[in-house]
């Protein structure tokens, strides 16, 4: 992971000062109000942190057909990524003293102490993926984008899990496993037919623990979304990483298995880069379970741990002797079976048929 940071610190600092040493408009240009005299200028507001100054020039005062030049795009880009509030020397901060080296809690912890617009950062993805495919773009792009998935994915774990104090770490009403969005109770989960266990052949509730009512912080669909396609914005562009970085270290090595576990665990391929193209259930569950894991994410789980075969569940079920177990009420606190080890244990994954 030290390499990586190494990485993203000289990368960052290339991005956030594009146009140091250029010089003073009025001596370059006689017409101030040119399209070049115009983009020099957006480039000096960048240099001094002045986000939407220069977003503004850009985007309302330089002409359509000159705004459409890659360096322009690249410059809009990057003016809204210093919006979003990946400035260098809080970068490097982040980078240097995240709380933790797993992949997604180290992600997340870069952006501790930032105030965020997540939306900008969208838009900064937008832009450089207007420049055209994988293979239509630079490879300078192609890892732009690259931190910039780390930055989708970073931006939105810390925007739902981290409100509170701003540390890096996960505040202490959290889960990952759940969007518990509109059921602000047990029962209102548990009524919800795709609520886990409760609406699954043989009585499955009676012996697998239920969801807890709801935490202060959790991720919902269309946050799981952002984090599964800010990973696919990675991998995506992990050739332009690897040339960067050096394609035999342990940070594209530690990507390329977690690529290959992924698609295991998903079944298809995880490469997917726009949040409304996640409509897969099992992408989503998938990433949950990763999240909770102890080697990637923020739990202390393992996906080697198998969930219960239909045997088991049913001889359980079986054995059961509890008369207060019920499906929709409330979560009794009765789990016969040993879920140690298993990852999000009160949620079924979907299709799942002991």
């Amino acid at each position: 992971m030290k390499i990586f940071k190494k990485f993203l610190v000289i990368f960052m600092s290339l991005v956030l000062t594009t146009s140091c040493g250029q010089p003073n408009v009025l001596t370059e240009f006689s017409q101030t109000d040119s399209d070049e005299a115009l983009f020099i200028e957006a480039q000096k507001k960048i240099d001094n942190l002045e986000w939407q100054a220069a977003i503004d020039i850009i985007e309302d005062e330089i002409s359509a057909g000159y705004r459409v030049r890659s360096d322009v795009v690249e410059a809009l880009a990057g003016a809204y990524v210093g919006k979003c509030g990946l400035t260098f020397l809080e970068l490097v901060s982040g980078m240097t003293n995240s709380p933790s080296s797993n992949i997604f809690p180290y992600f997340m912890g870069i952006f501790k102490n930032m105030t965020l617009d997540p939306d900008s950062c969208e838009t900064a993805i937008g832009l450089i993926e207007s420049l055209g495919t994988v293979s239509q773009r630079t490879q300078d792009q192609n890892l732009f984008l690259a931190i910039l998935g780390i930055a989708r994915l970073g931006v939105t774990l810390s925007y739902k899990l981290d409100q509170v104090d701003h540390d890096g770490l996960p505040d202490a009403s959290y889960s990952v496993c759940e969007d518990y969005t509109d059921s602000g109770d047990v029962d209102a989960l548990d009524n919800n037919p795709s609520s886990p266990w409760v609406m699954a052949p043989l009585n499955i509730y009676k012996v697998m623990p239920r969801p807890l009512p709801a935490p202060t912080h959790f991720l919902n669909d269309a946050d799981m979304r952002k984090v599964v396609a800010g990973l696919g914005l990675v991998l995506e562009n992990m050739t332009a990483l690897g040339a960067a970085i050096g394609g035999s270290n342990s940070v594209i090595t530690s990507l390329e298995s977690f690529k290959t576990q992924c698609q295991d665990q998903a079944g298809v391929s995880c490469e997917i880069t726009k949040p409304a193209d996640v409509n897969s259930d099992l992408m989503k569950y998938a990433f949950r379970l990763f999240l909770d894991t102890s080697d990637v994410g923020f739990g202390s789980c393992s996906l080697s741990t198998p969930l219960p075969d239909g045997p088991t569940i049913a001889a359980a079920v079986a054995a059961d002797g509890d008369d207060d177990d019920d499906a929709i009420t409330k979560f009794d606190g009765d789990t016969d079976i040993n879920v140690t080890g298993i990852c999000c244990p009160a949620r079924m994954p979907p299709g799942y048929t002991p």
